[in-house]
């Protein structure tokens, strides 16, 4: 994109102030004939020695599930020095893999009969002395929202509204 812009005829500043980068790095970037990509990186993690133990022990007990508590205290009598947590993502990921499993759906919908039930939320709006507050009543019955600006905190104004 530098070059691409250098070449229609944009100086530096203006490469700079267009792409947001500095403009000495945009005049290294036009010093090198081409684009030279970014060298991959390669972490060691923690758990990479321990995976192939992890990955027997998890198909041996095969269909059951083995909890990863378990699984820590044994790789740590093997020198495993980090947190249970890299175990839990590791073997949630593996069971996925193996087990097909899908996540759940984390809300279970609560439906009632038309007219039956309204569902009223609030939020401040703004602080200072006069509170107005935002209330979203949410009608089952005609399946329609409405809002509505109220300035008192209590319960029985609330009540008026729903």
């Amino acid at each position: 994109m530098i070059h691409s812009l250098y070449a229609q005829g944009h100086s530096i500043r203006s490469i700079a102030r267009i792409t947001g980068i500095n403009r000495r790095t945009i005049s290294k970037r036009l010093k090198e004939k081409e684009m030279k990509p970014y060298k991959q990186r390669s972490y060691n993690r923690k758990l990479d020695p321990y995976k192939e133990y992890i990955d027997k022990r998890l198909n041996q007990a095969l269909p059951h599930k083995i909890p990863s508590s378990v699984i820590y205290e044994e790789i740590r009598e093997y020198g495993y020095d980090g947190k249970i947590r890299i175990i839990q993502s590791f073997m949630s990921k593996w069971y996925e893999q193996h087990l097909n499993t899908k996540k759940q759906e984390s809300i279970i919908r609560f439906e009632t009969e038309p007219g039956f039930q309204a569902q009223v939320d609030w939020t401040v709006i703004r602080s200072g002395k006069n509170l107005p507050l935002w209330i979203c009543n949410d009608f089952k019955l005609f399946k329609s929202t409405f809002y509505i600006f109220y300035q008192f905190y209590e319960t029985r104004s609330l009540a008026r509204v729903s």
